[in-house]
């Protein structure tokens, strides 16, 4: 369940969406996107703020993995709604611990 705190994306979160969202073309504005932190234990999945009613996870635009910095690898989902719009950003430390350190580009591999 979603905490009820919409805020912007952080510059790393947009970095994530921009990477995972891949080839598709999203018709938004990744300054203008706001999100719900989801509570995963200080993992960082993001639910993201819709026009969509009832809105339900329909397929993943992309998906990348990194070492956190302790090296546990951390998995990235990027998920869109029944009406492409997006969904979640889906955080998963493989370890359930926080991520300690978001990476940059370069240290994002795609799966």
């Amino acid at each position: 369940m979603a905490s009820k705190t919409m805020r912007p994306l952080t510059p790393t979160e947009r970095l994530l969406v921009s990477r995972l969202a891949g080839d598709e073309v999203l018709d938004v504005d990744l300054f203008a996107i706001r999100a719900t932190p989801m509570q995963d234990g200080g993992m960082g999945s993001l639910r993201f703020e819709t026009e969509t009613v009832n809105p339900v996870r329909t397929r993943s635009l992309g998906e990348v993995q990194f070492d956190d910095e302790d090296g546990v690898p951390v998995l990235v989902e990027l998920t869109v709604d029944q009406e492409g719009r997006l969904f979640e950003l889906d955080v998963w430390k493989t370890d359930f611990s926080p991520v300690r350190q978001w990476p940059n580009r370069e240290r994002l591999t795609a799966i």
